[in-house]
Formats: structure tokens, C-alpha cells, sequence
């Protein structure tokens, strides 16, 4: 009959082997589920280079936006890394980089919208609206990516300034989208005008 320390040793052996199991399963799945993201990323990617080569002009135009903001975004990843590891100051600019990244996946989502809509005319409605928000996230972009490059010869108070200004405006870019597509907003927003002129002109009548 075996003792109980013989009993206790069994137990933690079978706790050791079932903690293994599950941390290589961990592993395992989260290796599964990177590499399942990256060949979906890249699927993407090359069905929007397809798209930029469309023979409608709005279908083009929405794919090289969304590949311009892709390229602007990690051109901006690479220009905090860059400036981390060259030990050069960078301010509250990581911070901007994260409002932009989400604004970034906002604007990227109702670009979708804009692409899945069947309504060619409407697409192009849908696709002028969202252009300022899209050029504001381009230079915004560029403003941080030039602040990060200028940062070794500023001082302390003109970058902690750029910093909270840029941060100001990507935090009103990203704010945009919180809650509702922009495409929504603006789609409502024409909706309720149209409406607004039948009802004034069925007074009329």
C-alpha cells in the first residue's frame, strides 16, 4: 500500500505534467493563432493591391488609402523604435502613435464599409466624407514622424509642446470613431437633411 508522501509525489507529478501540457498548448495555439494572422494580413494585403489597380475609381481609390495608412502607420512604428534605441528623447510622441494606430483601425473599418457598398454613387458620397479624416491622419502622421527625427537637436519645452499638441489631435481623431462608424454619422447625418428638405417642401405644398 502506498504511502502518503509516495501518494502527494504521484499528485504533484501528474500537477507537473498537466501544468506542461497546458503551457505548451498556450503556446502552441498562440504560435497557431500569430501565424493564422499574418497569413491573413497578408491575403490582404495583396487583395488591396489588386483593388488599387481597379478599374472603378472610387474601388482605387479606397485601396490606396487604406494601403497609404498601413505604410504611414508603420513607417511611424519603426520611427518610435528607432528613436528608443538611439536613446533620443521622444516626448509624449509613443503616446500620439497609439491614438493614431486606433484611429488608424477606425478609419480602416469604415473604408470596408465604403468597399462593400454596392451603391457606386454612394460609395463615392461615403468615401468624400471621410476624407478629411484620413488627411488629417497623413499629416498628423508625418508631424510625429518630423518631430521624432528633429527631437536630438530640440529642447525639453518645444518637444514636451509638439507632443501635448499632436496628442491633442490624435486623440480627436480617434475620438471620432468611438461608439459609431463615421460612415454612420455621416450617412445619418445626410438622411436627416433629406428629410428635413421633403418635410419643408411637402409644407410648401
Amino acid at each position: 500500500m502506498p504511502t502518503i508522501i509516495e501518494v502527494l509525489l504521484w499528485l504533484l507529478g501528474i500537477g507537473v505534467v498537466g501544468f506542461l501540457a497546458f503551457v505548451g498548448l498556450t503556446w502552441y495555439g498562440i504560435r497557431r493563432f500569430s501565424r493564422s494572422k499574418r497569413v491573413r494580413a497578408r491575403v490582404e494585403q495583396g487583395q488591396l493591391n489588386v483593388r488599387a489597380l481597379s478599374s472603378d475609381p472610387t474601388v482605387r481609390e479606397v485601396a490606396r488609402h487604406r494601403l497609404a495608412m498601413r505604410r504611414s502607420v508603420e513607417a511611424t512604428d519603426r520611427a518610435i523604435e528607432a528613436a528608443k534605441e538611439s536613446n533620443r528623447p521622444v516626448g509624449e510622441l509613443p503616446q500620439v502613435a497609439v491614438d493614431l494606430r486606433r484611429a488608424f483601425r477606425e478609419l480602416d473599418d469604415d473604408l470596408r464599409v465604403v468597399e462593400n457598398e454596392p451603391d457606386s454613387g454612394m460609395r463615392h458620397r461615403l468615401l468624400t466624407d471621410l476624407l478629411p479624416d484620413i488627411q488629417t491622419h497623413e499629416r498628423l502622421s508625418g508631424d510625429l514622424r518630423r518631430s521624432l527625427l528633429h527631437a536630438r537637436g530640440a529642447s525639453s519645452s518645444a518637444l514636451n509642446r509638439a507632443s501635448e499638441d499632436l496628442l491633442l489631435e490624435a486623440q480627436s481623431l480617434a475620438a471620432l470613431g468611438d461608439g459609431s462608424s463615421r460612415t454612420g454619422r455621416h450617412h445619418s447625418a445626410d438622411t436627416r437633411d433629406d428629410d428635413a428638405d421633403e418635410s419643408r417642401g411637402t409644407g410648401r405644398d
